[in-house]
């Protein structure tokens, strides 16, 4: 079975961010077809946590995208028929005004999946008191 007749694909973050930035544009291109493939296919891409989360990192720190803008990008793919987000990732980046949210993106998937296992978040930082079931030491 190769890449293309897979039914679902796990994408890495550096095809992730390819498709994002579209940054080479060759091996954008080629990422992109070959998405495009899968998907028409009836395929699934798979985003996991952590290639979001590093994707997020990459937009802002290495091609200049603000928080707001990295985190538009995910909302649009994670919209995209044929992408699949983790539950918390896609209901995570619904909440308004993430861009400027303290605790911020990670930090509230990271809680929110420890909510799901049914243990609490403990953390230092004081922006976590704003969170359900997270202990603060300070």
């Amino acid at each position: 079975m190769t890449a293309e007749t897979a039914q679902k694909v796990g994408l890495d973050t550096s095809a992730l961010v390819r498709i994002i930035s579209g940054e080479p544009p060759e091996l954008a291109e080629k990422v992109a077809r070959r998405l495009a493939g899968i998907i028409d296919g009836g395929g699934t891409c798979l985003v996991g946590d952590i290639a979001a989360f590093e994707a997020y990192y990459a937009l802002q720190q290495f091609y200049g995208m603000t928080k707001g803008e990295a985190l538009g990008h995910l909302r649009e793919l994670a919209a995209t028929p044929g992408f699949r987000f983790s539950r918390t990732v896609a209901a995570t980046l619904q909440i308004p005004n993430l861009d400027r949210a303290n605790p911020g993106f990670i930090d509230r998937v990271l809680a929110a999946g420890y909510r799901a296992a049914g243990a609490a978040t403990l953390s230092c930082e004081k922006s976590f008191k704003k969170l359900p079931n997270a202990i603060v030491v300070s």
